[in-house]
Parts: C-alpha cells; structure tokens; sequence
C-alpha cells in the first residue's frame, strides 16, 4: 500500500480526489495528546475496514499541496509515537510512516493496514476524542464510532476464521492421531509436542516460508507449497536453569530462544528504560542526545530486540533493551552530567 500511495502522490493522481474510505487529508502534524488521540482515531478505523492513511502537508478542500511547516514529524520517533498508540488502543495498531518530497514539499503519511485480529479497540478516554471501549470504523470520508452492520460483519469473520481453523485442526488431529501431532508457535518457532516436556525448535528461515505458506502469500492455487524432508533437531531445553546470552561472535551456536525469554534478556522498552535512568543518575532527562544513543545500541544484539507488532512483515515494532544497554547508558550520562567529555559507547 506504502509503495501505490506514493507513486499516486507524484503523479499527482491523489490531488484530485476528495477524503475517502481509505484516505484522510491533514494540513499540519501535531504531537499534542488530543492530536495524536485523533491520529489513533483514524487509524484504528482504517485497521477496522480496509487500511488507509492518514497524509499531512495536503489540504483538503482544494487539495493543494502545502507542505509540513516544521520538522516535527520528521522528529517524532515511530517507537514512541506507537507505544502511544498502544497506550490507548488494543490489539496494536500496526502502521508505517513515511516521508517523501513533493514539488520541493515535504508531505507525511501515516499508513495502516487491515488488521489481522479484528477490531480494534479504544482502551482508553482521552478527553473527548476517544472514549475507553468504543470500536472505530472508516467510513467514506470520516471515522465514526462503528455501526451494528459493519460491527456484525467483523464479529461474523472472526467466528468464521475461528470455526474454519478449529474444524481444520481436528480434521488434522483425526487423520493423525491426537498422540502424534504438535503444535507450532510461528511467532516463536517452538513445536510443543505430545506430553507437553520435549520442545522442538524450527530454524528461522524455514520458520518464515511457513509463515507465507499459512498466509497463503505462496501458491495460491492451492497445491503444495513447502515439502519439510529430514530429521527434526530436538531440545530438551529448559529455560529455568540454562541462560542464555547474545553474542556478536559469528561462531557462537544459534539458539531459538522463546518470546519470554527473550524480554527476559530485553527486559526494558523505550519507557522503561527511561525510568531506570532516571532512577540511576539524578538529574537526567531524556533528550535528542539520549535517542541518538539508543539509535546506536540498536546496531548491535547485545543491547537491542526488536519485537515486530507483525512478525510477518518484520515493520514497526516496539525496541526492547538489555541490562547491558542500560549499564552503558547510566555509565554514559553520569559522566555527561558531571561535565566530563563522554567516550562513545563501544560496541566491542
């Protein structure tokens, strides 16, 4: 959607439509709290319908192209910008955001997909533009508190797809036998076999043409897609009494290492981190400095996980630390705060 929205802004074919189900014109972006309560707004109708996007620099009554202002787009992290969107909608909105140039004017977009796990609701009242359990929906032209039709439809797709894989499942499971199936997590590649003790582990890389086999992105027209031949490594791994480290060794063994345990590893996220400093060196107070070296620690395994709001399209996402992060970090802005010319955190 990104990549056709784009192309239709410079070919100019978007100027001429007016607000639609799937866009909404913005003359100017804000990081204001009811502004953004507003953007979630939005966006949590397109995820509810077809997707859409929200463009800012374009007004709406002549479609002219006006351009953003000042850099505070530019400048709003999407990690925070979406852990506020978390803050206030459930499941996660998942979105992108995009900057391009246009006729020497910088225009940004907001885009947002039609959400897997339908609807998505407002957990929370932010003054009077959102209110805590209310299901927004795209209609032409405006976002609404959803209405009973379109409300049915969705809550018919999803005891559908629940009814379609809970029937598929004990078809598999009376083919098989109940004693020789598994499941798999393809979000964290672990098999959980019969008894519920040994856990196996599926690679990576076959673990993300599964994914596109199950999403049906891989021979649609129903044949085979992805044959498995061999043998299963199998992990008696107990996650209780073995640790586990990252490494940017290249011979260090590669671990399948299950969601809780990597937040475990990655115990802080954006805010959280920033309570831990302020807890561990007075007077600190985040700032352009702090994202800058957040930006770096993020280069390196040791000190950053990035857990994906849609594992399949490896976008967006919340940034995790580790302890290691925070230790460099606290090291780094006790001597800023103490005047003494700070050393570049190393990654060795």
């Amino acid at each position: 959607m990104a990549n056709q929205l784009i192309e239709i802004l410079k070919n100019r074919g978007l100027m001429w439509l007016p607000e639609s189900m799937t866009m909404e014109l913005k003359e100017s972006f804000s990081s204001a709290t009811n502004s953004k309560a507003d953007y979630a707004r939005i966006l949590s109708g397109f995820s509810n319908n077809q997707g859409g996007a929200i463009i800012f620099g374009i007004r709406n009554s002549d479609r002219k192209i006006l351009g953003l202002s000042d850099e505070t787009f530019k400048n709003t992290d999407e990690e925070r910008l979406s852990g506020y969107f978390d803050s206030i909608f459930q499941p996660a909105i998942i979105f992108e955001k995009h900057i391009i140039d246009l006729e020497d004017k910088t225009i940004g977009m907001l885009i947002a997909k039609p959400h897997p796990r339908k609807p998505v609701i407002c957990k929370s009242t932010v003054s009077s533009i959102v209110s805590a359990g209310e299901i927004y929906y795209r209609y032409t032209g405006k976002t609404e508190k959803i209405k009973f039709p379109e409300l049915t439809a969705i809550m018919d797709e999803v005891k559908r797809v629940a009814t379609n894989q809970l029937l598929d499942t004990l078809s598999q499971l009376n083919k098989i036998g109940a004693e020789n199936m598994s499941f798999l997590n393809t979000d964290t590649g672990a098999i959980h076999a019969p008894g519920g003790e040994t856990r196996l582990f599926v690679d990576q890389s076959l673990l993300e043409k599964i994914r596109l086999v199950e999403s049906g992105a891989l021979r649609p027209d129903g044949e085979t897609a992805l044959r498995i031949i061999g043998n299963v490594e199998v992990s008696n791994r107990n996650a209780s009494n073995k640790e586990f480290r990252p490494s940017n060794n290249p011979k260090a063994p590669e671990v399948q290492i299950a969601e809780e345990d990597m937040l475990k590893i990655y115990p802080f996220d954006h805010y959280g981190i920033i309570r831990a400093l302020k807890g561990a060196v007075p007077g600190f107070v985040p700032n352009n400095e702090f994202n800058h070296q957040l930006q770096d620690l993020r280069n390196d395994k040791r000190y950053h996980y990035n857990r994906f709001n849609n594992p399949k399209q490896h976008k967006g996402g919340r940034h995790y630390y580790s302890k290691l992060a925070l230790s460099k970090l606290v090291d780094y802005f006790k001597q800023r705060l103490t005047m003494v010319r700070p050393r570049p955190i190393s990654h060795k």
